[in-house]
């Protein structure tokens, strides 16, 4: 049989899935020897050198945009990353595709209070319904033991997770001129240089580089080169080809590649307040997406500045 582009495109989105999905549990098992501002630097230096290549003929931007730039780099890298990496080392790799979940109808609230539009009433239901859902997972730890460092790294996630929806509406609202790969270069070495005196303190303190091993190679190379540019590259070609309401479901995939590598790297197992806090998370989605249509293509065109997002991880 013979592969069409949406066949290419499905593989393509089925790939990233796995790359996102497993990024969670393979940066908290780097960050077991490496401190979170020294993988993060590192990360976004060696993602903007590995891009420079590539956008060097169009690297120039208007100075007007610099300052969008760089809120989009605090935002989206700094504050989104930075916490996602701390909260990495109090919490469970496995809440992390969890709680991001809900950010695509945060968006669509985010987009309706700023659009001054009425929510329908399933998005309110399908957002009560998944906010409920994280609730339980991220205050699991009092219910099961008390507070605990774990409640603090859950707290952290949410903050992630809701600068990553900050960070998606402002691109949208911001609408660069610019190649994707232009504006992305920028994004990650404004990110880079915000980690940089962090990274810093940690050298002088917690980590130096000459102790360098397995681990952090791994996390670097799979943060600055699968995850940041590689799943980016498959994510842009896979929704070239597909309906905006097809792509949702690829998304349903990064929880449970999580938990495949979670569980045999990292020893995390599955409690039952996680299990209760996904069903409600997905239905709550459901609720508010509606069922996951298969239009023809374009019928949802997404433009490819929407979708430039550093992602999780």
């Amino acid at each position: 049989m013979k592969l069409t582009r949406r066949h290419l495109a499905i593989i393509a989105l089925i790939i990233n899935s796995i790359i996102w999905g497993a990024a969670a549990p393979i940066f908290k098992w780097t960050l077991q020897d490496v401190p979170p501002f020294t993988l993060a630097f590192l990360r976004f230096l060696f993602a903007a050198l590995i891009l420079l290549p590539f956008v060097f003929h169009k690297i120039t931007v208007h100075y007007k945009h610099f300052h969008k730039l760089f809120l989009l780099a605090f935002i989206g890298i700094f504050i989104h990353i930075g916490t996602l990496f701390v909260g990495l080392q109090f919490a469970s790799s496995i809440n992390v595709p969890i709680i991001s979940a809900v950010s695509p109808i945060i968006m669509i609230l985010g987009s309706f209070f700023y659009l001054h539009e009425k929510p329908r009433m399933k998005v309110i239901v399908g957002t009560l319904l998944s906010l409920a859902g994280v609730l339980f997972i991220v205050i699991q730890p009092v219910i099961t033991h008390g507070p605990d460092q774990s409640l603090f790294g859950n707290l952290l996630f949410v903050a992630s997770m809701i600068a990553m929806v900050i960070y998606t509406l402002l691109l949208k609202k911001f609408n660069l001129p610019y190649p994707a790969a232009t504006i992305i270069f920028w994004i990650f070495l404004f990110g880079a240089l915000m980690f940089a005196p962090f990274f810093y303190i940690e050298q002088q303190t917690a980590f130096t580089l000459s102790s360098f091993d397995f681990k952090a190679i791994i996390g670097i190379f799979y943060g600055a080169v699968l995850s940041s540019i590689v799943a980016y590259l498959l994510y842009d070609y896979g929704v070239t080809y597909m309906t905006g309401s097809e792509i949702g479901i690829f998304g349903y995939l990064e929880p449970i590649v999580t938990i495949l590598v979670a569980m045999p790297l990292l020893g995390e197992v599955l409690s039952f307040e996680y299990l209760v806090g996904s069903i409600f998370v997905f239905a709550g989605i459901i609720i508010a997406e509606g069922r996951l249509r298969h239009h023809h293509l374009h019928h949802h065109h997404l433009t490819k500045k929407a979708l430039l997002t550093p992602k999780d991880v």
